[in-house]
């Protein structure tokens, strides 16, 4: 409806909330005021599909980066066949919204240049920052790395 919003969060879920504006709260009408809120868990969460979703290790993955900077993006992923064809790694700016329009929300996918087996489960992509302010203006930024179309839980970055 018109004053609803719809919002991803870190652990991939989807947060929908809102309704269509009433003079004051009216539930006796075709579409009446809305108060609850849904937090939607999409297929790719599925339980099914645990052994597949990313684990970035935020210890080893940088806070901030600069544009057009190459970075090393380290994740834990038990899967034998972890190679640049089949990872992603993305960038979500948080929106705010209002009016059903999420204002500023964007979606990067980032290059790869690399990705390395480094030990057991542990995986090193290299990816490259956006080139400029006109791709992504500075500020935070949910990262994730997706496997085969499964998002990691997204871990705060910046861009400075």
């Amino acid at each position: 409806m018109y004053h609803s919003i719809a919002i991803a969060l870190p652990d991939g879920k989807v947060l929908i909330g809102g309704s269509n504006t009433n003079d004051g709260y009216r539930y006796d009408v075709e579409y009446p005021t809305e108060l609850r809120i849904e937090k939607f868990s999409p297929p790719y969460l599925d339980p099914a599909l645990a052994n597949m979703r990313p684990k970035i290790v935020n210890t080893d993955t940088p806070k901030q980066i600069k544009f057009g900077q190459t970075f090393n993006v380290k994740i834990e992923l038990k899967q034998a066949n972890v190679a640049k064809e089949n990872v992603m790694v993305t960038m979500l700016a948080p929106p705010f919204t209002t009016h059903a329009v999420s204002m500023n929300m964007r979606l990067l996918l980032l290059g790869i240049s690399d990705v390395k087996k480094e030990h057991g489960d542990v995986h090193q992509i290299q990816a490259v920052a956006p080139p400029s302010g006109n791709v992504a203006p500075p500020g935070y930024y949910l990262l994730y790395a997706v496997y085969n179309g499964v998002p990691s839980v997204g871990e705060w970055i910046q861009i400075v």
